[in-house]
């Protein structure tokens, strides 16, 4: 039995495990709301500065291409988000928090645009390695930047974003 804060945890310390697990699990419910698209934006009717929008920009900043139809958002935001899947859950926190290797090349940085009824715009940005199945979110104010690993099969969908049909 441990004692945490003058309680006995008879669980044998899954108290933190399961803590940080149900901390993921906020975050990324977070997140997904974030990023993926809202139903107002497309049913509207509205032009696309009023949508969600996915925008691929190369390592040097150039834009390639902008996914706009609320299947292509849809697509990336759930795509990122189950991504977490692929975490290992008995260090939710670790995996987090990965260190991005000195020696990572980017790939491509996706850009999450969502713009609110009243016209403000939200970004999150999401980072891809070519030499690691990385993926690194930054852009959420107070989160400080996150990093995880990628499966196989959502790396190599990010690796080609050109070649995404929908």
């Amino acid at each position: 039995m441990l004692k945490k804060n003058n309680f006995i945890m008879e669980d044998g310390g899954n108290y933190m495990k399961k803590q940080s697990i149900i901390l993921s699990c906020l975050f990324f419910s977070f997140l997904f709301i974030m990023t993926a698209c809202s139903s107002n934006s497309f049913d509207n009717g509205n032009s696309n500065e009023n949508s969600d929008v996915v925008t691929v920009y190369d390592p040097n900043g150039k834009k390639l291409t902008e996914f706009t139809e609320e299947e292509d958002v849809v697509y990336f935001s759930e795509l990122i988000g189950n991504s977490v899947e692929n975490m290992d859950e008995d260090n939710v926190m670790s995996t987090l928090y990965k260190s991005v290797p000195k020696d990572a090349e980017l790939s491509f940085k996706y850009v999450f645009t969502h713009t609110k009824d009243n016209g403000k715009q939200t970004t999150v940005d999401f980072y891809v390695y070519k030499n690691y199945p990385y993926l690194t979110l930054k852009g959420i104010p107070v989160i400080s930047p996150l990093t995880w690993e990628l499966s196989e099969e959502d790396n190599n969908i990010l690796q080609k974003p050109l070649e995404y049909k929908n």
